[in-house]
C-alpha cells in the first residue's frame, strides 16, 4: 500500500496580507502549542496550530499547512497557498504514506497541478493546467518499469503497455480519448474498503456498499450542531479530514488536510474518535491499513 513586481506593489500586497490576517477567522485564532515545534520552517511565523496541524507564514507571500501523525514526529501532508488567501494551492505540495513513501508530490499553480508529478504507486508524469498530459510511467521499488500510460488532456490516448520484472511486455491496451479501442485491461484485485458490519458484504465492489458506509459514518457526524462562538462571530468554512482505518479496524492518525477553523476541525475530531470499529480493508483476505477522507462544510445561512 499521497505542489515581478515593483517595491511599491509588494509593500501594497504585503499590507493587504497583513490585514486579511487580521480578519480572516480562520487566521485569527487563539495559537496552540505545535505539536512537533522542531518541524516548522525557519524564520517562519506560526498562526494557527491544532490537532496533529500547523499554519505558517513566510514574509506575507506564501502560507504552508501541515499536518502530522499521531505518533510519529514527521510530516504527513505539507502544502503551499497563495499569499493572498489560505484556499489556492500555489506552490509544493506533498501527501504522504505512514512508511514515508509518497502518495503525491508535485507543485500547484494557482489551483492547478503543473509539472512533474508523483502520485502513489511510484506513478510519474506531467501535468499540464490541472490535467496528465504526455507519458506517464508506473516503477517498483528496485526502478524496474511496470506499466507506461499516454495522456492527452487528462484523457488515455495512445498505447497503455503493462511490463513484467523482466522488463518483458505482458499486456497492450490502445486507448481513444479515455476509451479502449483495442485490446483488453487485466482484471487486477481489488482492495475492500473499510466498512461496517450493518452494510452489505456481498455488494462491497458496488458503489451501494461505500454509500452505506459513508452513511454509517455520517450518523455520527452528521448532527452537529453549529457552534453558537462561531455562529456569533461569523464563522464559516470547509473541514476536510483524513484518517487512517488501521488493519484491527480502529481510527488512528486523524488529521485536517487543509486549512479551517479550528473549532470546526475540533468539533470532527471529537466526532471521530467516537466512531465504532471498522471491519478493515483487506485485500486477497489480508488485512490492511487503508484512509479515508470525510469532508464537512460549515456554512451560515443568510
Amino acid at each position: 500500500m499521497q505542489y515581478n513586481y515593483s517595491i511599491m506593489v509588494m509593500k501594497i500586497f504585503s499590507v493587504c496580507s497583513f490585514f486579511m490576517f487580521l480578519l480572516n477567522p480562520v487566521l485569527a485564532q487563539e495559537l496552540k502549542e505545535p505539536k512537533y515545534p522542531e518541524l516548522l520552517e525557519k524564520e517562519s511565523t506560526l498562526i494557527q496550530s491544532g490537532y496533529n496541524y500547523t499554519v505558517e507564514r513566510i514574509d506575507y507571500h506564501q502560507y504552508i499547512f501541515k499536518a502530522y501523525w499521531d505518533d510519529i514526529p514527521d510530516i504527513a501532508v505539507y502544502s503551499t497557498y497563495d499569499y493572498k488567501d489560505l484556499t489556492t494551492l500555489h506552490g509544493p505540495y506533498a501527501i504522504y504514506n505512514e512508511d514515508r513513501s509518497i502518495n503525491a508530490k508535485g507543485e500547484y499553480d494557482l489551483g492547478e497541478r503543473n509539472g512533474m508529478w508523483q502520485e502513489a504507486n511510484n506513478k510519474k508524469g506531467n501535468y499540464q493546467h490541472g490535467k496528465k498530459t504526455g507519458e506517464w510511467i508506473t516503477y517498483r521499488k528496485d526502478g524496474s518499469i511496470i506499466r507506461k500510460e499516454n495522456y492527452d488532456q487528462g484523457e488515455l490516448q495512445g498505447a497503455v503497455i503493462d511490463f513484467d520484472s523482466s522488463g518483458k511486455e505482458t499486456n497492450k491496451v490502445v486507448y481513444d480519448q479515455g476509451k479502449i479501442s483495442s485490446g483488453k485491461e487485466i482484471l487486477k484485485d481489488k482492495v475492500i474498503m473499510p466498512s461496517y458490519a450493518d452494510c452489505d458484504l456481498e455488494s462491497k465492489e458496488d458503489s451501494s456498499f461505500i454509500k452505506c458506509s459513508h452513511e454509517l459514518i455520517n450518523q455520527y457526524i452528521g448532527n452537529i450542531k453549529y457552534p453558537s462562538k462561531a455562529r456569533n462571530e461569523g464563522i464559516q468554512g470547509k473541514v476536510l479530514i483524513r484518517f487512517t482505518v488501521d488493519s484491527e479496524g480502529m481510527v488512528k492518525d486523524i488529521m485536517p488536510v487543509r486549512p479551517a477553523p479550528d473549532i470546526f476541525i475540533d468539533l470532527i475530531v471529537d466526532r471521530l474518535k467516537q466512531l465504532p470499529v471498522f471491519t478493515p480493508a483487506s485485500e486477497n483476505g489480508v488485512k490492511l491499513s487503508q484512509w479515508l477522507t470525510l469532508s464537512r462544510i460549515f456554512k451560515l445561512e443568510s
